[in-house]
């Protein structure tokens, strides 16, 4: 937990840690000033005894209190510093323990919020189905974490923030293991389709969480915006997997700087066209032109292609004109949670219509 706020025993080891890491921080500007005035600078407690060869100024803490003393040790040689730029330096050095404070306290905030969530055991997740065009029918589910806050922010944010602060593969493993226990509870026609960041896919954490799970029915989507530190360490890994009917996705393609690349690195099972290809593709040559170059290069691959981010019957109607088989979107279906994910999945979802 945080350090504000404790209580109980733990509160006194929390005020000694936090004394500590303050102390620490004091020891280290100490120097700083040090070195800046050729003299030497010292951090004491407040109630430290005078010294007669030094100037003792107290430094004030961020709300005012008097968080210790720093003690300059005086000019011998007769250059003696005025007492303002001891004060001066008292000031300075003072503002930034407040700044360091702040930041700290922004951090254990962070951190604490995290393990909010980690140690809840649970994040709200929900189902968005995935369409293929050529009969209407659902024939996967994309699963979405969607975190009750506070704040209110989108998911991505909540896992760079869990990046930030250490915890990002622990909160994505918690995900994980989620999304695999709603496999029981869907259809078995439907295939599932996990997000993971390059760094979980590549750990024998998640191999582990994997072993049990109906390989067959699930797809790992790895995003194109995360970098991949080393390819062919993230293969090894997850070729056994693949070889059990894993299947991967990448993700987001088209949104990064090295789309081919990354595909042809990955050699995935299915490339997901990112939304900022497909929105308004139908108005946009462009836009249409890049969609079939990564189309035809996903079936030079033999991989499957899904369209993300579809609004509209007009880009609906683009995508099967390209010759996109897949696809998903708030026209084609919206994120719903586990219990109002449709039973009938047979029925059709968006027009017949073709274009001409």
């Amino acid at each position: 937990m945080g350090w504000e706020g404790a209580e109980g025993p733990g509160a006194d080891i929390a005020a000694v840690l936090e004394a500590t890491e303050r102390r620490a921080a004091a020891t280290r500007l100490c120097v700083l000033a040090s070195e800046a005035l050729g003299t030497e600078v010292t951090y004491l407690p407040v109630d430290s005894s005078p010294d007669p060869d030094s100037i003792d100024i107290t430094l004030p803490g961020p709300d005012g209190e008097e968080m210790g003393v720093l003690r300059f040790t005086r000019q011998h040689d007769g250059d003696e510093y005025p007492p303002q730029l001891y004060k001066l330096v008292t000031k300075l050095l003072s503002e930034q323990l407040g700044w360091w404070e702040r930041t700290q306290g922004a951090w254990r905030t962070r951190v604490e919020r995290i393990r909010t969530v980690l140690a809840s055991g649970r994040i709200p997740l929900a189902f968005q189905p995935i369409i293929d065009l050529t009969d209407e029918s659902v024939v996967g589910l994309e699963v979405l974490a969607r975190f009750s806050g506070p704040p209110l922010r989108g998911p991505d944010r909540w896992f760079a923030e869990a990046n930030a602060v250490g915890l990002g593969v622990d909160l994505e493993m918690l995900s994980i293991r989620q999304a695999l226990a709603a496999l029981p509870d869907l259809p078995a026609s439907l295939y599932l389709s996990v997000n993971v960041s390059p760094l979980v896919a590549a750990s024998p954490l998640l191999t582990d969480v994997l072993a049990a799970a109906p390989l067959q029915r699930l797809v790992l989507e790895i995003t194109e915006h995360e970098r991949v530190a080393d390819y062919d360490a993230l293969n090894r890994q997850l070729a056994p997997l693949r070889k059990e009917g894993l299947r991967l996705a990448v993700d987001d393609a088209g949104s990064g700087f090295a789309s081919f690349r990354h595909v042809l690195k990955l050699s995935p099972d299915i490339v997901k066209l990112d939304t900022s290809l497909v929105h308004e593709i139908d108005n946009d040559s462009l836009l249409r032109a890049l969609g079939y170059t990564l189309t035809a290069f996903a079936s030079a691959l033999g991989a499957q292609v899904v369209a993300e981010g579809v609004e509209t019957q007009r880009e609906v109607d683009a995508l099967r004109f390209l010759g996109v088989r897949f696809a998903q979107g708030y026209h084609l279906g919206r994120p719903v949670a586990l219990g109002d994910v449709p039973v009938d999945l047979d029925s059709p979802v968006v027009s017949r219509t073709r274009p001409g």
